[in-house]
């Protein structure tokens, strides 16, 4: 054997035959390892080879409205095999609901929606293990306007929720100030409480306020919020800071641009001309630089009567996988040498109004409550 094959070789065995069976929370550390454990983690190949070898579960969960109730899908290429695609939340204790935030490692937060109570509650779940926990409320009488969860730890399992709402405007409304006030409220699982941002609210310009309706993403210890001015905030999560800063300049007007999840990182995906889709990925964050990733040709995809010419593109599933939408379906679309393919669909009939939530998960119970002895007699 020629001794130059012996490094590949190697990074071969050990992507398919000793990576594929860690758990999510061991191959988020091996990602780190190096620039191409990373990026082939983040393929659809590793995927399928993950679940098919471990009891790890990869999907999206759909959240579509229909006459004022809200109706899930769970949706996957890679368990079907597995019955995976009838996961669902009917273990939890209300009948009427909806799905909050979800945070990739397999966690969803949760509202009941029925009239009684008036106040809705929140709800912690890992619908792999069927396991729910009901949170304590925060300040439910001003508006949510965005919510995000994500886990930070799994050993002791530790997963934070962070909640921007509006506060109530000042009266008279002459004497309202110069910015835009945002509250900042924070869940800690350790702490089993919420709490307000020391600095009380997160100042934007007057006329700039959250991009409610626009996707928003964690990555990367970070969680980015698109503003109306397109600005992202991006919140620390361990240091529970936050800052304000400005998309490059080719996508500051665009209005085209998407955030996504991009290898663990924060991604771009930009549809300006109509025959071509790119990805963009933050390569240093203290810079603000980007680095295009993939410059896909469309046009084949578009000219299909089925899907839709102005937006068909909801999400990507992972690094070379993107979830298009039609008038009736959402399909799994294979990103390979510049060009496009609807490979696998899967059918779902979706209304104007569509979020998703993704979900990659074991099976093992966790513990979303922990019990603290805060006060110990000595």
């Amino acid at each position: 054997m020629d001794s130059h094959n012996l490094p590949y070789l190697f990074m071969e065995i050990a992507l398919d035959e000793i990576l594929t069976r860690t758990s999510p929370a061991t191959l988020a550390r091996c990602r780190g390892v190096c620039k191409t454990w990373n990026e082939a983690t983040y393929e659809l190949r590793f995927s399928k080879l993950l679940n098919d070898k471990t009891e790890t579960v990869s999907g999206i969960f759909i959240k579509d409205m229909r006459i004022f109730e809200y109706s899930y899908k769970f949706v996957s290429i890679n368990n079907s095999e597995k019955g995976t695609s009838k996961l669902s939340l009917n273990f939890l204790p209300h009948k009427r609901f909806w799905i909050e935030a979800a945070a990739k490692q397999g966690l969803l937060l949760c509202l009941n929606n029925s009239r009684k109570p008036r106040v809705p509650e929140y709800i912690i779940c890992k619908p792999t293990t069927q396991q729910w926990e009901k949170l304590p409320n925060p300040r439910t009488r001003f508006f949510t306007l965005k919510t995000s969860l994500a886990v930070l730890g799994s050993n002791p399992f530790r997963y934070k929720i962070i909640r921007f709402s509006e506060p109530i405007l000042p009266y008279p409304i002459k004497k309202r100030s110069l910015y835009t006030n945002i509250r900042c409220e924070i869940f800690d699982s350790t702490t089993w409480k919420w709490k307000l941002l020391p600095e009380n609210y997160i100042k934007l310009p007057f006329c700039e306020s959250l991009a409610t309706h626009e996707p928003s993403v964690s990555a990367s210890g970070f969680f980015y919020c698109p503003t109306t001015r397109r600005r992202l905030i991006a919140f620390d999560w361990e240091k529970e800071t936050w800052e304000v800063f400005g998309l490059p300049q080719p996508f500051c007007e665009d209005r085209s641009v998407q955030l996504v999840e991009y290898e663990g990182r924060l991604g771009l995906i930009r549809t300006a001309r109509s025959e071509c889709m790119e990805v963009w990925a933050m390569k240093n964050y203290r810079k603000k630089s980007w680095d295009l990733k993939k410059s896909v040709d469309i046009t084949s995809l578009l000219e299909k009567e089925n899907f839709c010419s102005s937006d068909p593109l909801m999400d990507l599933y992972c690094s070379d996988v993107a979830l298009m939408k039609d008038r009736s379906d959402v399909a799994f679309c294979k990103l390979q040498g510049g060009l496009i393919s609807d490979e696998y669909k899967v059918r779902s009939v979706l209304s104007s109004k569509v979020d998703l939530f993704k979900l990659e998960s074991d099976m093992e119970p966790v513990e979303l409550k922990r019990t603290l002895n805060i006060l110990r007699l000595s």
